[in-house]
């Protein structure tokens, strides 16, 4: 393995499922986002995932004041549907 697979996401820890990816899939069940690609790169020192979605992403749980609690590594690129928030507070 070489540095560039470290860069692409490809590490030792996401390849057996443990980790930061698997926290990353693990929440995106949790609000039953079927992401059709996940990538991850490096910002600013720290890894982020890049989530794609085919169709709507629908955050139940989820108002305009919950949208800070989605977990800074995880931002959403491409969403082919809508993006909606439940509103149910």
């Amino acid at each position: 393995m070489d540095i560039k697979d470290f860069k692409n996401g490809k590490d030792e820890r996401e390849k057996m499922g443990i980790g930061l990816v698997h926290k990353v899939e693990e929440w995106l069940q949790e609000q039953n986002i079927n992401a059709y690609k996940i990538e991850s790169e490096i910002v600013d020192g720290n890894k982020v995932f890049y989530i794609d979605v085919e169709g709507d992403v629908w955050l139940e749980k989820f108002n305009l004041d919950d949208v800070a609690n989605i977990p800074k590594y995880i931002r959403f690129r491409h969403v082919t549907g809508k993006f909606i928030l439940g509103n149910s507070k």
